[in-house]
């Protein structure tokens, strides 16, 4: 019987072995998965003697490929040549759209600036003329948007203001 035992004892450890070096390997496979990181899945043995030294998670990984080459017809070959040729043809004529695009809106940007460049010299041009023709020009308020200067008239030394707004009609 001890014969026996001592096949019994032989076959379990090299079983327990086999079974460690599986879960090691799946825990190395899974453990490229930074979720499925875990130094509890390892083996006693292997954490003690792989982890302890050195062994990174994810150095060992598993992948399926698909090692059968598909050797295409001539006219396979052509037709995804034509496929291709107006995919860049499609992709061009795309990009030259968004480009056509983007300048008209530049341009429509461009002509509004202008105006308004114009209206706001048109309107210091008239400030200026009117300070320049002897009238006292001040700012009425900081938040008026439409007549944010008046003209001083009358006596200064009175001491009854009169301001009015430029280009205000009573």
């Amino acid at each position: 019987m001890a014969g026996l035992e001592v096949i019994i004892l032989t076959v379990n450890r090299w079983c327990k072995f086999a079974a460690n070096n599986l879960v090691d390997a799946i825990s190395m496979a899974l453990s490229a998965d930074p979720n499925r990181r875990s130094v509890n899945s390892f083996s006693h043995t292997f954490r003690t003697e792989g982890l302890s030294q050195g062994i990174p998670f994810g150095s060992f990984g598993m992948s399926r490929e698909n090692h059968v080459q598909h050797v295409r017809k001539p006219d396979e070959l052509k037709s995804l040549q034509q496929f291709e040729q107006r995919q860049e043809l499609v992709a061009k004529g795309a990009r030259m759209e968004a480009l056509d695009t983007a300048t008209d809106e530049i341009l429509k940007a461009a002509k509004k600036l202008e105006r308004e460049v114009r209206r706001e010299t048109k309107h210091w041009h008239e400030i200026v003329s009117i300070s320049d023709k002897g009238w006292p020009i001040q700012r009425l308020r900081q938040n008026a948007r439409n007549m944010p200067f008046a003209v001083r008239y009358g006596l200064p030394e009175g001491t009854i203001s009169h301001d009015r707004p430029i280009g205000h009609s009573d």
